[in-house]
């Protein structure tokens, strides 16, 4: 137990110089004048009778007016003054300051009582408040709220004031803004403009504060401690309270607003005329709040409601603070949607069990938010069915979080005495942490589908990946981020919030500046060697960016993709107002931190947006321009070109795909076909593209155009935007010289040509757009020296690439013919083939063969082209598009390309040989892929039918025949198709391309 001589220990019984004479400020003056040699002297001999406190935690002036028996003893001359009294018996049963009650600090901290009766340590419950207590963050008053004094500091930038708050509010109470406001109970900024004579008093040293002056004045019922409670309305509206209210020294509260504190409050009284605090109450989510310990009563949530309100009103319009009905709606939804969850978890655990070592540590703070928080857990064990080691840190929750291992198995859960900030919390855990991979997640999300796998599997594809983070989405399914941008400036910025999350620019995996920590994936030995996050950001944000800003100078990259997706809540679980405040004091610490880094980062502007959202490595940027999505189902070039689009990213560049035309293809289709780095514009159309051009300045090292009438098409618009684009990495990529194959279909059409061009006037006229181009690129040596006979000489050839996949069965398994190709109008190549086919050859074939076999058409059909004129013949079986055309090259015998006219290679041709079935083809075909007739592929006339016909029975017909064939032009497509020598091809004209930039 205390003795007499224990309070000399005690933090209130020390004498502070340096408060002392910053509070009484003609201290030394005076000191002179009487001759005393030291400040203690001073306050010993002359000051404490003078009413001087003699520390910050003892208020003179207010334990004498506090207590009539104080008084009383010193008027007998048995005390000298109020602190000699607390110090020698008062500490034992009387308070000694106005902001803290022994009673309401030990009800709100019960354990301490053990601590403070049975140890030698603390001398009485406010003497372990200030040791200790205040350092937990906990509160001994009402009218002193840590949490809200940390906003005040948080916003003034002065966080070091937080670790002991208590104690830094009384020490510089004289110094600090004087409408900062420590509770939720009383409001200093309103208080000082309602009543202005109390600011000339603080002015006057007559008060340290607004809140000094309300426990101390003489007229207590005079004044209101903020704008949502009136003195005069609760006496009218509570006739019971007469009597009770400090009237002539008579009286059991010192205002109406003590009583309503203590009492009035939680019994949901009227507060003043415009606030129904019961209606309040038993509306949204308040009850359910108040019941985990978020706010004490009904009365501090509303005020906590309209300062949030208020200060959210004074933020600029496009403030992500603001949250329309939509968001707000869904926010809620998230909420109700956790809450459907505790039933389930409460009956079914989570098994976070594992044996061995873990294949991924996830790492998760919690501050309340129970339901939310088991929301995120179930959808992680949903999402990963790997081992995983489970580390939550507890940042002092209130409510049943308190509880959550209940409802876990196999989870290490660490319980923190009071809010340990994110780094440090997070720094904590990944001590205990044990696998290759670390994952960052917030409490308040729900994951997408294989969002755990796919952030792993990427993060360890590549030794100089570093960390990789996802798409994360707002509950009311717009985006928060698609990867962030850090700018010269030191702040950040989430690329595209607030959009669609299926836009094309979202979907493209790339090296980013900084992924959030929301969801995030780290190599662990990286984490380690970089010693986690670091200590500046006490106690939250900046972290994350500071991490990556710290993963990109090891060497590493940090990397988004955009499967890995999130949906996240965002500020569930904190004070926007404090929030807002770390971020502009932690901005001012990674300014400071990283101006290395931060003076090559982009100036921040809108402009500058698409440029910085992406690290730049090696690889250069090329815009991809075609008619559609070059989707491989489509054929007709579109395949050549997704190789293309599939060989620039390999080698490392940065492709955006544009088609012009108003096709929209389903985006599965899209991402399951093209490599998740490229950028496809889907959306987009020739329409769009000048304004394109204009967004993009400056952004593109080369333009590769596909087919040469969309360069005529966009011309017009590429001179208009002259200035924003590349003008010597242009590439015109002809697909095909369409010249010959026009002429040739008029002769054989017998079409008229009135002005009978000749063959160097057509190509002229196709070729005249490709003056604007740095390089041309041609199929093959046929098409190149059509171009060269057109006068250009920067030709370049790239042909086909094919991957050699021979079909197992044997020429006894299979029957029938075969022809693959598209039909986007009956204008087309393919479909005049096939109606020459049917009409000349396919009479003569069944009058040979009978119906021992069949004529298989399989390939995309363009609705307007009609079909029916094929249906006469039985032979005949319409499949339209194949996903997988394996299983036909299999089972058919002989493929069939009766084409009449075309130009640069039948890429039809090489991929039926490159499957092992050998091919019967016009002259004009064969001629164009340039291999031998009767070795590699059989040959025939269009004006010989029967001939035609009759390479066809003998090849169907002949084993020996049809092996030799297959195995050589197996061998073709492996010597002048393969990926190597396609990939090389291209590399060079890049490079030639873009070798100045």
């Amino acid at each position: 137990m205390v003795t007499d001589q224990t309070y000399k220990g005690a933090l209130w019984a020390l004498f502070d110089e340096a408060w002392y004479v910053s509070v009484y400020s003609d201290v030394y003056e005076k000191m002179e004048i009487c001759g005393v040699e030291t400040v203690e002297e001073y306050y010993t001999q002359i000051g404490s009778f003078l009413g001087h406190s003699p520390n910050a935690y003892f208020d003179e002036e207010w334990y004498l007016k506090s207590y009539e028996v104080v008084r009383k003893a010193i008027k007998r001359g048995k005390f000298k003054t109020g602190f000699e009294h607390y110090c020698k018996t008062g500490f034992k049963k009387h308070e000694a300051h106005w902001l803290f009650s022994s009673h309401y600090y030990l009800s709100k901290n019960p354990q301490f009582t053990f601590e403070i009766n049975e140890t030698e340590e603390y001398v009485n419950a406010y003497d372990h408040y200030l040791k200790k207590g205040d350092a937990l963050r906990k509160s001994g008053s009402l009218f002193f709220d840590p949490l809200v004094y940390e906003r005040h500091c948080y916003e003034s930038g002065d966080v070091e004031k937080t670790f002991f708050p208590y104690r830094n509010y009384l020490l510089n109470i004289g110094k600090a803004d004087l409408k900062a406001s420590v509770s939720l109970y009383f409001d200093s900024d309103w208080y000082l403009n309602k009543y202005p004579e109390v600011l000339q008093k603080i002015n006057s040293k007559e008060y340290s504060s607004a809140l000094q002056h309300y426990f101390l004045n003489s007229t207590p019922t005079y004044y209101d401690p903020l704008p949502w409670f009136s003195e005069t309305f609760y006496a009218a509206d509570n006739p019971d309270l007469a009597g009770s209210v400090l009237e002539n020294g008579k009286g059991n509260f010192r205002n109406g607003y003590q009583h309503f504190i203590l009492h009035g409050s939680l019994e949901c009284r009227k507060p003043c005329e415009d606030v129904d605090l019961r209606s309040y109450f038993l509306s949204g989510s308040i009850q359910e709040d108040i019941e985990n310990g978020l706010y004490r009563d009904a009365f501090a949530h509303w005020i906590f409601d309209q300062r949030l309100e208020a200060w959210i009103n004074n933020l600029p319009e496009d403030s992500h603070y603001r949250l329309n009905d939509k968001t707000k709606d869904s926010r809620e939804y998230f909420r109700k949607k956790a809450n459907f969850m505790l039933p389930v978890v409460a009956h079914q655990k989570l098994d976070f069990s594992y044996e061995g070592k873990p294949d991924i540590s996830v790492i998760i703070l919690v501050k309340n938010q129970l339901a939310v928080t088991l929301t995120a857990l179930a959808s992680l064990r949903a999402n990963y069915n790997g081992k995983i080691q489970l580390l939550i840190g507890d940042n002092y929750s209130t409510d049943d979080t308190r509880f959550i291992q209940n409802s876990l198995i196999g989870v290490q859960v660490t319980r923190f005495a009071y809010n340990f900030g994110y780094g440090r919390a997070c720094n904590y855990l990944i001590e205990q942490v044990k696998a290759p991979i670390t994952v960052f997640l917030n409490n308040d999300i729900y994951l997408y589908p294989n969002a755990i796998d796919v952030l792993c599997k990427h993060l360890m594809s590549k030794s100089d990946i570093g960390a990789v983070g996802g798409k994360i989405i707002h509950p009311d399914g717009n985006l928060q981020e698609a990867g962030s941008m850090i700018w010269r400036d030191g702040t950040t910025a989430g690329y595209l919030r607030g959009e669609d999350p299926s836009i094309a620019e979202a979907n493209f995996v790339r090296d980013v500046d900084y992924c959030s920590t929301a969801m995030m994936a780290i190599k662990t030995i990286l984490l380690q060697q970089l010693k986690g996050f670091s200590p500046i950001y006490y106690p939250a944000y900046f972290e994350d960016t500071d991490l990556c800003v710290r993963i990109l100078k090891a060497g590493y990259r940090v990397v988004y993709h955009p499967d890995a997706v999130v949906e996240h809540m965002e500020y569930a679980s904190s004070d926007p107002i404090v929030s807002s405040g770390l971020i502009r004091r932690n901005h001012r610490q990674f300014v400071k931190e990283h101006t290395d880094f931060l003076r090559f980062q982009h100036p921040r502007h809108s402009d500058n947006v698409v440029i910085a959202r992406e690290r730049m490595g090696t690889g250069k940027r090329i815009l991809f321009i075609e008619d559609r999505v070059p989707l491989r189902r489509l054929g007709s070039g579109y395949v050549r070109s997704n190789d293309i689009v599939h060989q620039m990213a390999k080698l490392g560049y940065h492709v955006t795909v544009y088609p012009i035309n108003n096709y929209y293809p389903h985006l599965y289709q899209i991402y399951s076909d093209l490599p998740e780095t490229v950028e496809v514009m889907f959306s987009k159309t020739i329409d769009n593209i000048r304004d394109f051009f204009l967004e993009r300045a400056g952004y593109y090292d080369a333009i590769w155009i596909g087919r040469t009438h969309n360069l005529h098409r966009i011309l017009p618009m590429m001179g208009e935007a002259n200035r924003y684009i590349p003008q010597d990495c242009l590439v015109l990529d002809t697909e095909v010289i369409a010249s010959p194959r026009t002429l040739l279909r008029r002769k054989i059409l017998g079409l008229e040509d009135e002005s009978e061009e000749t063959l160097g006037e057509a190509l002229e006229v196709e070729l005249s757009c490709a003056r604007h181009c740095q390089t041309m690129i041609t199929v093959n040596k046929i098409d190149a020296d059509y171009a060269k006979q057109a006068g250009f000489n920067q030709v370049s050839i790239l042909g086909h690439m094919m991957h050699v996949r021979p079909t197992p069965k044997t020429w006894a398994q299979r029957t029938g013919l075969l022809f693959v190709g598209a039909l986007h109008d009956d204008l087309s190549p393919n479909f005049d083939s096939l109606k020459w086919f049917t009409d000349a050859i396919l009479p003569i074939l069944v009058k040979e063969m009978g119906d021992d076999f069949t004529f298989t058409i399989a390939g995309y059909v363009h609705p307007s082209v009609d079909m029916s004129i094929f249906s006469q013949y039985p032979q005949v079986k319409l499949l339209g598009p194949v996903e997988d055309l394996t299983h036909l090259y299999n089972d058919h015998r002989v493929y069939i390309a009766p084409t009449r006219f075309a130009g640069g290679i039948p890429y039809k041709l090489h991929e039926a040989a490159s499957y092992g079935i050998p091919i019967v083809a016009t002259d004009l075909l064969v001629h164009q892929l340039g291999w031998d007739d009767d070795q590699d592929i059989l040959a025939a006339s269009i004006d010989n039918a029967d001939f035609f016909a009759s390479q066809i029975i003998r090849l169907y017909q002949k084993e020996k025949l049809w092996n030799k064939l297959r195995d050589n032009a197996l061998s073709r497509i492996d010597t002048e198709c393969n990926e190597d020598r396609f990939r090389s091809n291209l590399q060079q004209i890049l490079t030639q391309v873009t070798s100045h930039k």
